[in-house]
């Protein structure tokens, strides 16, 4: 069947489940949940966290987490903060933390500290949803609740030609009817570790694949003779558009490395003229007493820096035989008498 470019019949959807889960079967005989737990509570919390999160990162979070709160007792006790701060690397912290506790809470409240195990009660507690619930009563009670949908069975799904629905509830729907109760738990397990190890997103190893014979490969293109797959050649027009983004690329980064180049001599431009100004201006005599005179002109301020190159540069643009203007009026100064008080 390799190579169907679409879902296809019923009947058909039928046949590749019954070849897909023969051949899972064979390349991963050993499935397990990768998350990290020793009670259904803890399970129950570690999948709580690994939404929009690695099972990898929730495995570094929970021993900390289940050390302070091992049970749903310790747990609905806990600080808020206290909880935010332990799983604050998982992303979406405050609302699992949040989640978490109000989970203990109920679970403690409503059921005596026991978890339920029906898909109908365990939604009722915070931050738990079908996909939840089922890992739940598959893995810690075995209980075939539903098929696991998460990112890698929903995609892998498609891909297989065994659902072409989008939403994870109509997938898990449709996949339960292509698949016996008793493969559920497994098949998804499976499928979880496939899409880890060679159905990768992006870049698929199709070349070892071991569903390869059984892979409808919707959305995907088709293999060539030696299982990789065939890339389409670019078109004229593609072709011409690459070339002409490489060439704007190019003139951008010359007109950048021309600015660059301007602006650095510039720089070392105004740098020689100052030093130009510094070594030709007379030096400015300093006033008797040296450093004691400077600061009691200067009513007690800062000494000015006589003879920087600054200084002596604004002292020699000044005008020869004009007096320099008054920065600010000081109290006590007497007033200029106007031009008609001088004629007068």
């Amino acid at each position: 069947m390799a190579g169907r470019a679409g879902v296809g019949k019923w009947a058909e959807r039928q046949e590749r489940a019954r070849e897909v889960t023969k051949a899972l079967a064979e390349a991963y005989p050993i499935a397990e949940c990768a998350l990290r737990h020793e009670t259904p509570f803890q399970l129950l919390a570690a999948t709580i966290l690994s939404a929009q999160c690695t099972d990898e990162r929730v495995n570094l979070v929970t021993p900390a987490l289940f050390a302070r709160f091992p049970t749903a007792e310790a747990l609905a006790r806990a600080p808020l903060a206290e909880v935010e701060t332990l799983v604050q690397s998982t992303g979406f912290f405050r609302a699992k933390a949040k989640n978490l506790v109000g989970m203990a809470q109920r679970v403690v409240t409503e059921f005596g500290g026991e978890l339920p195990r029906t898909v109908a009660e365990l939604v009722t507690l915070p931050g738990v949803g079908r996909k939840t619930a089922n890992v739940l009563l598959g893995t810690a009670y075995g209980i075939p609740s539903g098929v696991v949908v998460d990112t890698h069975v929903g995609r892998i799904a498609r891909l297989l030609g065994l659902t072409g629905q989008t939403d994870a509830v109509q997938v898990e729907r449709e996949l339960g009817a292509l698949l016996p109760a008793e493969e559920w738990i497994q098949f998804s397990h499976r499928l979880i570790h496939h899409g880890r190890a060679i159905c990768i997103a992006g870049r698929p190893k199709c070349g070892g694949c071991p569903l390869r014979e059984c892979c409808a490969r919707v959305g995907l293109p088709p293999l060539d003779a030696t299982g990789e797959p065939v890339r389409k050649p670019k078109s004229a027009k593609a072709l011409k558009a690459a070339a002409a983004k490489q060439v704007a690329r190019r003139r951008a980064q010359r007109k950048g490395a021309q600015r660059k180049s301007v602006q650095r001599q510039d720089g070392q431009s105004k740098t020689a003229t100052l030093s130009s100004h510094a070594e030709t201006a007379p030096a400015r005599r300093l006033p008797k007493g040296g450093k004691s005179a400077r600061k009691k002109s200067s009513g007690g301020g800062d000494a000015l820096n006589v003879g920087s190159p600054a200084v002596d540069l604004a002292e020699s643009r000044k005008r020869p035989g004009r007096p320099a203007k008054s920065s600010a009026k000081t109290k006590g100064t007497a007033a200029i008498p106007s031009r008609r008080g001088r004629k007068a």
